[in-house]
């Protein structure tokens, strides 16, 4: 029987934003665990930011053969994430938004896990702790993302409170205040901070529901000074979610942090394999 158009309509539109840069196999598991999910009512949506590999236009294609919840927005020149995602945001038909990185997958549930949680405890923005895994695909560890709004708003100068590919939130949101595209580096931490302020309510579910890719290395994209002001300027931000007087004693602590990304590869990788 031919689904009503009410019928249709999917509830969570879930992005994966993909360059020619990623690897198939990573995407197409990435792929597979959305149309996983416990949650049926969903779309994908393949964010292309400019020309693709044949392979992973391979695996785009495979996918899209037997599942109609496929759909793709393209870019016809590399534009970075942070515009790729604002034009798919603008083309998604759910009331909720989700992210899935091109090499990360979600486990069967998450969808439904995080939905109950932002719907039962009035949230607007919700992450999820994750399990860690290296390019070789061997198990790293996890990522312990803060719980409770609170919590997060008293230490979003520290750190970026989501991990990005585990983010679910209301899509009006991402609309009105859409990612940053004049940044090339840290876009997403920047976007949270700038919710926060607005009064959003945020905060990550305590299970692992997402298995994240984690490289040692420092992304190549925005350059060390790039990645520096970036990550300043966003921490900074973040200070004015505490009181004034302690909002100012932590300034230099927020910069001195920041510039943590002005460092040679070589230590920032040991420094990453320390958190």
């Amino acid at each position: 029987m031919e689904a009503s158009p009410q019928e249709s309509v999917p509830l969570v539109s879930v992005i994966v934003a993909v360059c020619a840069d990623d690897r198939p196999d990573l995407f197409r598991d990435a792929l597979e665990s959305i149309f996983a999910q416990t949650l049926s009512g969903l779309e994908c949506i393949v964010a292309a930011d400019g020309p693709l590999s044949p392979d992973l236009e391979t695996v785009i294609a495979e996918c899209a053969v037997n599942e109609p919840r496929l759909r793709r927005v393209d870019s016809a020149v590399r534009s970075g994430p942070a515009a790729v995602r604002n034009r798919a945001i603008a083309q998604t038909r759910g009331k909720y938004t989700a992210i899935l990185d091109a090499d990360d997958t979600a486990v069967v549930d998450r969808l439904q896990q995080q939905l109950d949680l932002l719907e039962s405890a009035g949230l607007d923005i919700v992450g999820a702790r994750c399990q860690t895994f290296g390019p070789d695909g061997g198990a790293v560890g996890q990522r312990k993302s803060p719980l409770g709004w609170a919590a997060i708003r008293r230490t979003m100068w520290l750190r970026n409170p989501l991990v990005h590919s585990s983010l679910l939130a209301k899509t009006v949101l991402l609309r009105e205040f859409p990612y940053p595209e004049n940044l090339r580096y840290g876009e997403d931490y920047r976007l949270w901070v700038t919710l926060a302020r607005r009064g959003c309510r945020i905060d990550n579910h305590p299970e692992e529901l997402v298995r994240y890719c984690v490289n040692h290395s420092p992304k190549p994209h925005g350059g060390r000074w790039g990645r520096f002001t970036s990550d300043a300027g966003t921490r900074l931000r973040a200070l004015r979610l505490l009181p004034l007087p302690l909002a100012v004693l932590c300034s230099p602590a927020a910069v001195s942090i920041a510039a943590m990304r002005l460092m040679p590869n070589a230590v920032w990788r040991l420094l990453r394999k320390l958190r």
